[in-house]
């Protein structure tokens, strides 16, 4: 069962602010939670095996090509190498 203590830690880390009332109903709302994982665990899947889609696809794969750039190659397409920065655009206003 989970506890207040704990409900209470868990709006803290997430920054969400509860009232007394609402702590009681998130520990009755969890505890629901981890009771379906805990019925979740006792399924047997080892020999089931992941699934990209809950419909059949046939997925045309590539193979990963990784090429590493490292030390002055990645500050090649930086604006001033000399700060050993690379600066990214701006995404969100």
């Amino acid at each position: 069962m989970i506890t207040l203590l704990e409900v209470k830690r868990l709006a803290k880390s997430a920054k969400l602010l509860f009232l007394n009332n609402d702590l009681n109903n998130m520990q009755f709302e969890l505890d629901k939670i981890v009771m379906h994982v805990e019925i979740l665990n006792e399924i047997n899947v080892f020999n089931i095996k992941p699934m990209t889609h809950v419909i059949s696809m046939n997925l045309f794969l590539r193979e990963d090509n990784v090429k590493l750039m490292v030390g002055q190659t990645c500050l090649t397409f930086s604006n001033d190498s000399k700060i050993r920065l690379i600066e990214v655009p701006k995404v969100f206003e």
